[in-house]
């Protein structure tokens, strides 16, 4: 509710590329044919294989830097679902702020708009967050043993 928090977007990038994807390829690999990058090929209007110099009109997923392959891509697509269905993304002014880029910002949006992608982040097989983080954190004990 208090605005964009860059430090999401890049914990949940490297949790969902060198978690997710690594762990279970078929549904989160970050290549061609996985069930997350047919979702975003759906999303941007077709399989590119690099950011096209324009996407298809009805394409709401449009993110636009050159320099961010098809993998890249679907860390970014991963993030924008996974945020949206849980209601980071709806704030005020936000659809201003990302509407170049993606196209909902709530998790009802997402559920019409984007139901092969909404379909992946709601099934709680998959392990998902379920809340938003609050941003209120307090220390926790950890043990880490080794097998």
């Amino acid at each position: 509710s208090n605005g964009f928090d860059p430090a999401i977007e890049e914990v949940l990038h490297f949790i969902t590329s060198e978690g997710f994807a690594e762990t279970n390829t078929s549904v989160f690999g970050e290549e061609v044919g996985s069930s997350i990058a047919d979702a975003m090929d759906t999303a941007r209007g077709w399989q590119f294989s690099s950011v096209p110099s324009s996407y298809p009109s009805s394409a709401w997923f449009t993110y636009n830097d050159s320099g961010c392959d098809y993998k890249c891509q679907v860390t970014e697509y991963t993030y924008w679902a996974i945020t949206t269905y849980l209601e980071i993304q709806h704030f005020t002014n936000r659809s201003s702020e990302i509407g170049s880029e993606w196209g909902f910002t709530t998790k009802s949006g997402l559920q019409s708009g984007d139901t092969a992608g909404y379909a992946i982040v709601n099934n709680s097989n998959y392990k998902l967050p379920s809340v938003a983080p609050n941003l209120s954190y307090t220390a926790q004990n950890l043990s880490v043993e080794s097998r």
